[in-house]
C-alpha cells in the first residue's frame, strides 16, 4: 500500500489536516478534517488570547491520533496569519511541536498566496491562454494570486479576514447589524485598496479577462447559500451577491437567525465574511466566482513532492487512476472512445460553443463500464454513483456533474428528465453527447472493434452515422440495439439515420 503524507494548516479561523497517498502523478485523498478553533478570536494587544491557544492546542491533540501512521518526514504543518502577527507565536509554536513531532513551518502571506494558487492550479489546472485570479479568504487575511497554466505572475496578501471583521464590527456592542456590515464593508474596502489589489490585477488583464477562482470556506458557503436560495447556481455572481447583502441590510437577516444553505458552524462570522467578499468584487470588478476544493494544505503537498507542473492535466491522472481501482477493461473503453470520437468529429457542427466536450466524451468513454467493479447488474448506475461521490482532483463540479450523466445514461433508458439539471443550452448539448457515447457503445458491443471506417455526419437534428456495406447483417445484436436506440433518441428529437456505404 502506498505511503501515507499529511499537512495540517493552523488557519485562523480553522485548523485543517489533509490526508493522502500517492498513486504515480495522482493523489488519492484518505482523510479530511477542518476543526473550527478561531486561534484570532480574542485576539488584543497582538497575542493569541489563553482561551484560542487552549482550543487550538486541544484541536492538535486530537490530530495527533489520527497522524500517528504517517512518518514525521512525510508530515507538514504550517501556520498563517493569526501565527505570523501574534506575539507569543514561539509558545504556541513549542507546544505544538511536542504534540505532533515535527517543526511548525510560519509562512509570510505572499508565500501562502503562492502556495495556494499552487494547489489549485494544480487540482483544476487553468487552461492555455487563460489569466487566472485566486482568492483565498482566511480568518486574518485575504491572498489573491494571479497566473496562467505555466507560470505565477504575482501574489498579495491582505489583511483583513471573515474573524478579525467579526470581532471588530459585529460582536457584542451598540451597532446593529445592518450597521455593522456597513462599517465592517467600508473597513474591508480601505484595506483592500491600500493593498493595491486593483493595481495588481490590472497588470494582468482587465477584469473581465480574468477567470476567477475562489477557495475557503466564506467562498464555499456564499456560493451554497446563493445556490439554496436561488440567487446562483455553481458560481458567485455579482448579481448573487448583491441579492444576499440585501438580505442581511433591507431585509432584516440577522446572525440568530436560519439562513438556508448556511452551515450552523459558519453563522457567526458569515455576515463579515459577505462584506469582505463583496467588498472584494467591487475592488477588483469581478463579476463571477467559482468555488474550488484545493488550498493551501493541497499546495504544500504538491511542492513537497514534486508533482509536475500546475500545467499539466490532472485530470488524466485521476481518470487512469479510476480505471485501476475499478479493474475497468481498458482495451474496451479505447475502442468505445475511438468510435465515439470519429461520430463526434463527423457532426462538428454540434459542438460550436463547446471546445471541452471532444474531451468530456474521451473522460465518459473512458469509465462507462467502472460500476462493473461493484456489479454487472445496473452497472451505469452504479458508474455514475462512483463518480458522484469518487474525489476526482482537477474536476470542477460541473464537469462532475456532466460526466456523472454521460455514464449514468450510456445504455438502457434515455435519462431525458436528468437534464431538467441543466440550463436549456447546455442539457440540448449533453443530449447530443449522450447519444454519440451510446452508439458508441451499441457498436463496440462485440468486443473486438474498432468498428472500421465509421464516421457520421448531422443534418438539422438527424445523426446520420455511416457503416460499412453488410455490417448491421453481420452483427445482428447491435442491429438489434440501434433499432431500439432509434426510438430513444426520438423521444428527445434526435433522428437517428443509419446509412451503409
Amino acid at each position: 500500500m502506498a505511503e501515507l503524507h499529511a499537512v495540517l494548516d493552523l488557519g485562523s479561523n480553522s485548523f485543517h489536516l489533509l490526508i493522502a497517498r500517492r498513486r504515480g502523478d495522482a493523489w488519492q485523498t484518505v482523510e479530511r478534517i477542518k476543526d473550527k478553533v478561531q486561534l484570532l478570536g480574542g485576539f488584543r494587544d497582538g497575542e493569541l488570547s489563553a482561551a484560542a491557544v487552549a482550543r487550538g492546542l486541544d484541536s492538535l491533540a486530537r490530530f495527533a491520533q489520527r497522524l500517528a501512521p504517517v512518518a514525521r518526514e512525510r508530515l507538514h504543518m504550517v501556520g498563517t496569519h493569526a501565527l505570523r502577527e501574534a506575539s507569543n507565536r514561539d509558545e504556541f509554536a513549542r507546544a505544538a511541536e511536542r504534540l505532533i513531532g515535527v517543526p511548525l513551518r510560519i509562512i509570510p502571506g505572499e508565500e501562502e498566496a503562492r502556495l495556494i494558487y499552487l494547489g489549485v492550479a494544480h487540482h483544476a489546472p487553468p487552461p492555455a491562454g487563460e489569466v487566472r485570479l485566486v482568492v483565498d479568504i482566511g480568518g486574518g487575511s485575504t491572498e489573491c494570486a494571479w497566473g496562467g497554466a505555466a507560470q505565477l505572475h504575482g501574489v498579495s496578501s491582505a489583511k483583513v479576514g471573515c474573524v478579525s471583521l467579526s470581532d471588530a464590527y459585529f460582536g457584542a456592542g451598540a451597532l446593529s447589524q445592518e450597521a455593522a456590515f456597513v462599517s465592517a464593508r467600508r473597513h474591508a474596502m480601505n484595506v483592500l485598496r491600500d493593498a493595491r489589489l486593483a493595481e495588481l490585477s490590472a497588470r494582468f488583464g482587465a477584469p473581465a479577462a480574468l477567470s476567477v477562482v475562489g477557495t475557503s470556506g466564506t467562498i464555499e458557503s456564499v456560493q451554497t447559500v446563493l445556490a439554496t436560495n436561488g440567487w446562483g447556481a455553481d458560481s458567485i455572481t455579482a448579481e448573487g451577491l448583491a441579492e444576499l447583502a440585501d438580505s442581511i441590510l433591507s431585509r432584516r437577516w440577522f446572525v440568530e437567525s436560519e439562513l438556508p444553505g448556511l452551515p450552523p458552524e459558519r453563522v457567526d462570522i458569515f455576515p463579515a465574511g459577505v462584506a469582505l467578499l463583496s467588498a472584494l468584487f467591487d475592488t477588483l470588478g469581478i463579476e463571477r466566482m467559482r468555488y474550488v476544493d484545493a488550498s493551501l494544505p493541497q499546495g504544500v503537498l504538491f511542492e513537497a513532492q514534486g508533482l509536475p507542473a500546475p500545467g499539466a492535466d490532472l485530470r488524466t491522472g485521476t481518470i487512469t487512476a479510476l480505471q485501476q481501482r475499478w479493474a475497468v477493461d481498458v482495451a474496451q473503453a479505447q475502442r468505445v472512445e475511438t468510435t465515439a470520437l470519429a461520430l463526434f468529429d463527423g457532426v462538428a457542427d454540434w459542438w460550436v460553443d463547446t471546445p471541452g466536450d471532444r474531451a468530456l466524451l474521451r473522460w465518459a468513454a473512458a469509465l462507462h463500464e467502472i460500476g462493473l467493479g461493484v456489479a454487472a447488474r445496473h452497472y451505469h448506475r452504479h458508474g455514475a454513483y462512483l463518480i458522484r461521490h469518487s474525489d476526482l482532483p482537477g474536476f470542477t463540479p460541473a464537469e462532475r456533474d456532466a460526466l456523472t450523466l454521460l455514464v449514468r445514461g450510456h445504455r438502457r433508458a434515455f435519462p431525458g428528465l436528468a437534464f431538467g439539471a441543466f440550463e436549456s443550452g447546455r442539457a440540448l448539448e449533453l443530449m447530443r453527447l449522450l447519444a454519440v457515447l451510446r452508439l458508441a457503445v451499441i457498436l463496440e458491443r462485440g468486443h473486438a472493434g474498432p468498428v472500421a471506417q465509421v464516421s457520421a455526419c448531422s443534418r438539422g437534428n438527424a445523426l446520420v452515422v455511416r457503416l460499412p456495406a453488410g455490417w448491421r447483417a453481420a452483427h445482428a445484436l447491435s442491429r438489434r440495439e440501434l433499432e431500439v436506440e432509434a426510438t430513444q433518441l426520438a423521444g428527445v428529437a434526435i433522428e437517428l439515420v443509419i446509412e451503409e456505404v
